[in-house]
């Protein structure tokens, strides 16, 4: 199919917030588009430095950028992407950060597949990631393997970037961003869609088509993974909370996945014993997860007296033996908690395939 015969509107969402450094790249990057049938929404989130002066620029160079302020609670880039979302007249929608870039064919070659793939609510793509202004040694952000999609987002290890992804309009409105999760916000937003019965179809080896730049001072990394126990139980109450998810679109999570959040679940919470010393909360969400996942048993009960025991005697030889078996069993699904983050991060060359537009 030519790319001239394509002409579906494509809406970029772009929440933003004390960017104008970095938005202006991002920007050059939507204008330099080979496929020109788009408009950009950018939605602030009442930044503080010259974001104003620097859209307005950009504003006046081409009308096809459009720039809104959040005008309702709760701060954040959920409200802006919803606000976004209500804004949007396309037929597709990506939603891009202010320091994110595109290549210039990513909108031409994922409209092409979404019209070869007319059934699909959604497609995925590859991306790239990069540190701070450097353009070398860029690495994937992740690739295919052969457990499901839903298990591995389940674990919170995402398979594509926020902006990896192009939805119907139609579809993705169904959903929207939690506008109350200080993180993990495309983690939910990706359980929700997946459990909901949705189409979709994913072309990760593909050469990217968008890079994501990693700051020092990005808000969704600032805070450590369990820096405080406030930010430890809110983690735990998302992982619960796809429990609910599955229950309200009629899923019925298979074995592994209930692991997953179980066993995920576990390693969060004992945290509060051996990090925070806090034991009343330790049980309390310990316990909640056990009744949610309907998993009380000889195992829930085992753990507490494994951390107890660990808890009280860390230094034990005997102990440490403990805990290495046990945790070999208890924690074979899932990843080391502390290297959670990193897993992302693949430098592993993806495979050399691409979509040829004619």
């Amino acid at each position: 199919m030519k790319p001239s015969t394509l002409k579906p509107l494509v809406s970029i969402i772009i929440p933003t917030y004390n960017r104008a450094h970095l938005i202006g790249e991002t920007l050059q990057s939507v204008l330099d588009q080979i496929y020109r049938n788009w408009e950009c929404i950018v939605v602030d989130d009442l930044s503080t430095d010259n974001t104003d002066e620097v859209m307005k620029e950009w504003s006046e160079k081409d009308n096809r950028f459009q720039y809104y302020k959040r005008h309702r609670d709760p701060k954040g880039a959920p409200t802006c992407r919803n606000i976004g979302l209500d804004k949007a007249k396309g037929e597709y929608v990506i939603f891009l950060d202010s320091d994110d870039l595109l290549a210039d064919f990513c909108l031409e070659r994922r409209v092409c597949l979404f019209a070869e793939n007319s059934n699909c609510d959604f497609i995925a793509f590859q991306t790239s990631v990069f540190y701070g202004n450097k353009r070398e040694n860029f690495v994937y952000f992740n690739v295919e393997n052969e457990e499901s999609t839903l298990h591995r987002f389940l674990r919170t290890e995402s398979l594509w970037a926020i902006c990896g992804a192009i939805y119907k309009k139609e579809f993705i409105t169904k959903f929207k961003f939690n506008e109350e999760l200080p993180f993990w916000q495309d983690v939910e937003l990706a359980v929700k869609v997946l459990i909901s019965g949705s189409k979709c179809r994913t072309f990760l080896k593909f050469k990217p088509d968008c890079f994501i730049r990693v700051l020092h001072d990005s808000v969704s990394r600032e805070g450590g993974f369990n820096k405080t126990s406030e930010v430890l139980g809110e983690r735990i109450n998302i992982l619960l909370s796809f429990k609910a998810q599955a229950e309200k679109n009629g899923y019925a999570l298979s074995k592994v996945e209930t692991n997953t959040l179980y066993n995920f679940t576990y390693l969060l919470s004992k945290d509060f014993l051996l990090k925070f010393g806090d034991k009343r909360k330790y049980f309390n969400y310990w316990f909640r997860c056990g009744k949610t996942l309907n998993r009380i048993g000889v195992g829930w009960l085992l753990s507490y007296w494994y951390q107890y025991l660990f808890y009280w005697r860390k230094y034990s030889i005997y102990i440490i033996k403990v805990r290495s078996v046990y945790e070999r069993i208890f924690h074979k699904v899932l990843p080391d908690v502390n290297e959670l983050e990193n897993i992302l991060l693949h430098k592993i060359p993806v495979e050399e395939k691409d979509y040829v537009i004619e």
